[in-house]
């Protein structure tokens, strides 16, 4: 397992936008590591929960995930692909599968709405 000191060595190591998110633009307390063709990424209170995201195969994540959860402590909730995750829970004690959702990602930016605008005029009584 080896740290990952700076967003821009984030970056080097993985493009997965989940990770990059959960980083935080690597704020003081966020932290990530490497093993393998695994990334994970730990950083407390991201929306409102401490947050602990990984990719790669299982095979690489699971002697990861062993190793960052008994640094940062089990009450992170993990994110990532609901494969990977799936077979993380099913490895490792004291996980369980809790739901899966959707992550949306576009590189563009998406085109600037047109916007209107009206008013009511006022009635008048003859």
């Amino acid at each position: 397992m080896q740290s990952i000191p700076t967003l821009d060595s984030l970056r080097t190591a993985t493009h997965d936008p989940l990770l990059l998110w959960t980083a935080q633009g690597m704020r003081p307390d966020a932290r990530a590591w490497t093993a393998g063709h695994a990334t994970a990424v730990a950083t407390p209170d991201v929306a409102r929960r401490d947050r602990l995201a990984v990719n790669g195969p299982v095979t690489d994540a699971l002697p990861l995930i062993k190793k960052v959860l008994a640094e940062v402590g089990p009450h992170f909730r993990l994110l990532g692909d609901a494969a990977l995750i799936a077979g993380l829970c099913a490895q490792l004690p004291g996980l369980t599968l809790r739901g899966t959702l959707g992550w949306m990602h576009t590189a563009p930016s998406p085109p600037k709405p047109i916007r209107a605008a009206c008013r009511q005029h006022p009635t008048t009584n003859h």
